[in-house]
């Protein structure tokens, strides 16, 4: 019911939460001779999501669900020059910028309120010493 929701969000980390928390849930279950078989359901599963789009054209979606399919599927595929970021590339550019002109020494904790990234490690680096990153 949960990877419906979830599919429902249109959330892609949603979804990669989902799959992460199902496998650490079951790992439990895991033993040498269902680890020497894990490969054949694993490939199985990226050939479906690989074929998402495919699978689901005769299903009812509205253009937001088919174009996030459409983006997981380039994420899985590895053709990032068609992953839809959102704009969130752009935030991140930004911030590396202003992490380069000042790596070691930070610029400062009011700095972080006005510039945002959408990545916390990137502006906890942006905000603190190189050497306070490590300890987050």
């Amino acid at each position: 019911m949960s990877a419906y929701a979830t599919f429902l969000t249109y959330s892609t980390t949603g979804f990669v939460v989902f799959i992460m928390a199902f496998v650490l849930l079951n790992f439990k279950h895991i033993t040498k001779t269902r680890l020497l078989l894990l490969p054949f359901p694993l490939v199985g599963f990226y050939l479906i999501m690989t074929n998402l789009s495919s699978l689901l054209a005769g299903v009812d979606l509205n253009p937001r669900q088919k174009e996030k399919i459409l983006n997981f599927e380039n994420l899985l595929k590895l053709d990032l020059d068609n992953v839809n970021t959102s704009g969130r590339d752009k935030f991140v550019e930004k911030l590396m910028e202003y992490i380069y002109e000042s790596p070691l020494l930070g610029n400062g904790l009011d700095f972080g309120a006005h510039h945002h990234g959408h990545n916390t490690y990137l502006s906890i680096w942006l905000m603190l010493v190189f050497f306070l990153y490590f300890f987050f």
